[in-house]
């Protein structure tokens, strides 16, 4: 009996550890693509708590690529200005809670950002897509 539960008590700690190691290796992959009209510039500034990834200027149908590592407590947020003439809007494109690790899409979560507001591509194959609000400010 007491081998059983210095098994027990050497197994599930190992066990957690392979659990993060494996968790950590999942990189998420998120893309944000211009698509606003009459050719329009936008410029994304995207953070994280721990990370300020810096302004971007897109072109029309230009992309800009991050990738991280989400958090093993679920938590991961990153959130984003995005500006073109006359307009600011913010939103937060990758949450954790909302957007897991992408799987429907092996872990790559791609944005289209309209004047509407945000869309995700959530079944390539078809093209199918949800779109957001902005975030109110």
């Amino acid at each position: 009996m007491a081998s059983l539960v210095f098994r027990s008590f050497v197994f599930l700690p190992m066990m957690f550890v392979l659990m993060v190691l494996t968790m950590s290796e999942a990189k998420t992959h998120v893309r944000i693509t211009n698509d606003l009209p009459n050719n329009m510039d936008l410029t994304v500034h995207c953070k994280s708590r721990e990370d300020n990834l810096g302004a971007h200027v897109l072109s029309y149908l230009d992309s800009y690529e991050f990738r991280f590592n989400p958090n093993i407590v679920g938590s991961t947020l990153f959130y984003c200005s995005m500006a073109w003439p006359s307009h600011t809007r913010y939103f937060n494109i990758y949450s954790f809670r909302r957007d897991g690790s992408c799987e429907w899409s092996k872990h790559v979560c791609l944005w289209r950002v309209t004047p509407e507001g945000p869309c995700i591509v959530k079944n390539l194959s078809n093209n199918q897509t949800v779109c957001y609000n902005w975030k109110k400010e």
